[in-house]
């Protein structure tokens, strides 16, 4: 088995003609959790859709858990979108049902576990809740499944700061208990700078810097002044 869990070569994409990624290139190591850095509107999820095979790169190459990306190996990835809507009309009793009645992999005590966690009725609807609450409905719905790899687009974005400190509580637990890969795409670095093991940060459509995080951090100091550095 390949040390290797995603592995983008000079990958390129553009909506109507306009160039949103270009000559995109790195690997994220399998079991670590890897950051994909950047001001809104950067291209960050994007990169992470290509990887759930929810949009195709216009060239390149990308390869994930040893595979060409395709709707087949989409099952055994757990991506949280940013604008998860498919459950709006399900209470979270029903929004677990269906999780467990779709994905094979899906958990249904540990889900269970992790409504009583993150302190979510049951018979709450997803339409009635706050941004907060869907949040963490959906955040759970990923961490209910056992899969190798998880892709998380902005999990703190507009979260209040106890439920940010539960999620960051669930990804330590998650990959110290399995072998798990995460992507986590963000602009917020406080919060995830003490878990990540490397990261990219994106501007102008490309890479500017790759790497692993402790080196980076002898080299440039905090995370949180590299950012501030490259997009100043």
């Amino acid at each position: 088995m390949s040390d290797t869990a995603i592995r983008f070569q000079g990958v390129g994409k553009s909506f109507k003609g306009k160039s949103v990624l270009e000559n995109i290139s790195f690997t994220v190591p399998r079991s670590q959790v890897y950051g994909i850095l950047g001001e809104n509107g950067a291209g960050k999820s994007t990169m992470l859709k290509m990887m759930a095979h929810l949009c195709l790169p216009d060239h390149g190459e990308i390869e994930v858990l040893g595979q060409e990306p395709s709707w087949k190996l989409y099952q055994h990835i757990a991506y949280l979108s940013d604008r998860a809507k498919w459950f709006a009309n399900y209470t979270v009793e029903e929004t677990l049902q269906f999780g467990a009645s779709f994905y094979p992999d899906f958990q249904i005590e540990k889900a269970k576990e992790l409504v009583d966690f993150f302190q979510l009725d049951k018979g709450l609807k997803a339409k009635e809740m706050s941004k907060g609450q869907e949040a963490r409905l959906q955040f759970l719905l990923c961490f209910a499944r056992d899969v190798k790899l998880m892709l998380l687009d902005e999990p703190f974005s507009g979260i209040d700061l106890m439920t940010r400190e539960k999620m960051i509580e669930l990804i330590i637990d998650g990959i110290s208990e399995r072998e798990l890969t995460l992507v986590i795409t963000t602009h917020e670095i406080n919060e995830v700078e003490g878990l990540l093991n490397r990261v990219a940060f994106i501007k102008d459509k490309k890479i500017v810097i790759e790497g692993e995080v402790e080196k980076l951090r002898q080299e440039h100091g905090s995370l949180k002044e590299l950012y501030r550095g490259v997009y100043a």
